[in-house]
């Protein structure tokens, strides 16, 4: 049997269609947010997210240089006008997994402010191996209370990498926020240039060094592959206005892994100079298999002081390669300062041309030419 649907069907088909969208819930959109999304922030937090309550962490956006403990950026925790923060829960900062440093757990208590500080305790405890930093909460936030920490430090800043901060309020594990500020570990291995973006003052002051701006300089210098031991060119190492090598402490210049050769281990005495050369022995002795060069400092250095180390030598010169000497001048294992010169290792097995920077007269000289089967005298 056909049945043929008229115009009077079709409207009426339509109009049951009509008011069955207007009984059937919509299918959820899968919205990116914005000014038209149809949600705001306090329908949000009371509904879904934070059990009532809009808290809101803020620092500020930092690097941390890889290897370098360094002070935290001031913490806000500002609490809805539906206080949520209460004496029942403490408060848990996390640093996430994904950014490589923990809480400097040696700190024990934070400087506390704002209007909420009379509500929290100033001694801080440590969960989850020193991730998870843990403020006691003794009084009831009111509407709009802020507290703001400071006084505490990151440690362990192993692996460059970033992430942002997070606040359990409630204790019950979960995330109710997240920072608004990125923290970012970097690596401060890069040969900068003058518009790299960076000065020497304020990486050092402000990220490096802890305030010690400390410069290693020698000269750029070629060694031949093979030749036997070789005097360095003179090292010289100077430190600012405020003073970081200090008697606690010796200095240890290392020869990096790609340069492929040591200091001469039978130099056992340093030619010294400059003002500091009284606050240095000028015997020496060496480390990791003779590729670490240590100075036993006797006086702490003063601002401004220079010291040039000179008289020693490199051996083992056994394959080409290129790198910069390193200064750890604390005596903590990581690199303090690299050398504003670049030593080189060349092969003298290589028959040159016009351009290999050397002259026929030099040559000649110095070196002995050597074919298979041919001896070749020149006279």
């Amino acid at each position: 049997m056909r049945m043929s649907i008229g115009t009077f069907g079709r409207v009426a088909l339509s109009a049951l269609f009509i008011g069955l969208s207007r009984l059937l819930p919509a299918a959820a959109a899968e919205y990116t947010g914005g000014a038209d999304d149809g949600w705001n922030a306090a329908v949000s937090c009371t509904n879904t997210l934070l059990g009532g309550s809009r808290v809101v962490m803020a620092s500020t956006s930092t690097t941390f240089w890889r290897g370098v403990a360094t002070a935290i950026p001031t913490i806000s925790i500002t609490d809805d006008s539906t206080p949520g923060i209460t004496a029942a829960n403490d408060l848990r900062i996390t640093i996430p997994s994904g950014l490589n440093m923990t809480w400097e757990t040696n700190d024990t208590t934070a400087a506390l402010g704002g209007t909420g500080a009379g509500n929290v305790s100033g001694t801080v405890s440590y969960e989850d191996d020193g991730r998870t930093l843990l403020l006691d909460v003794i009084g009831n936030f009111g509407a709009g209370d802020t507290l703001t920490i400071g006084g505490l430090s990151f440690s362990n800043v192993v692996k460059s990498s970033s992430g942002r901060l997070t606040l359990d309020f409630d204790d019950d594990g979960i995330i109710d926020s997240e920072d608004t500020a990125l923290l970012t570990i970097d690596s401060y291995g890069m040969v900068g240039g003058a518009d790299d973006g960076w000065n020497a003052a304020v990486s050092c002051t402000n990220t490096l060094l802890g305030g010690f701006q400390v410069t290693m300089a020698s000269l750029a210098t070629t060694y031949w592959r093979g030749a036997g031991s070789t005097v360095i060119p003179t090292i010289t190492v100077t430190i600012d206005s405020a003073n970081g090598i200090t008697a606690a402490s010796d200095l240890r210049i290392r020869i990096p892994v790609g340069l492929y050769m040591t200091w001469d281990t039978n130099d056992v005495a340093a030619l010294l100079g400059g003002t500091a050369a009284a606050k240095a022995l000028a015997s020496v002795s060496y480390e990791d298999g003779g590729r670490t060069l240590v100075i036993d400092v006797v006086t702490d250095f003063a601002a401004g002081d220079t010291l040039t180390i000179s008289g020693l030598s490199f051996a083992n010169i056994l394959k080409s390669g290129t790198g910069r000497l390193t200064l750890d001048f604390d005596h903590d294992g990581i690199v303090d300062i690299v050398d504003s010169a670049t030593l080189t290792i060349a092969s003298n097995g290589m028959f040159g041309g016009a351009d290999d920077g050397c002259s026929v007269a030099t040559t000649l000289k110095e070196k002995s030419l050597k074919l298979p089967g041919v001896v070749l005298t020149i006279r």
